[in-house]
């Protein structure tokens, strides 16, 4: 996940860090669909928040632990 904090705008950095994190929620749950909607929820939540998630270190990691977390919470409900 090598896409950088030093991003200033969304749109550019969207494109890459979604297959990014895609990739990696696909690998950690086994489910396209269930990845596919936890990475929306991270990038929505990214876009939201993105003054401070442009400045953090790891930016793409955020979005990865966040749809992570989404799936987590979905499959305790379940």
């Amino acid at each position: 996940m090598s896409v950088m904090g030093t991003e200033t705008n969304f749109e550019s950095w969207y494109p890459t860090a979604h297959r990014q994190v895609l990739a990696a929620l696909v690998a950690y749950c086994g489910d396209l669909t269930e990845a596919a909607d936890a990475a929306d929820e991270a990038f929505v939540r990214a876009f939201a928040k993105w003054d401070r998630v442009r400045a953090m270190s790891s930016p793409v990691g955020w979005a990865f632990v966040v749809g992570r977390n989404v799936v987590r919470r979905r499959a305790r409900r379940r």
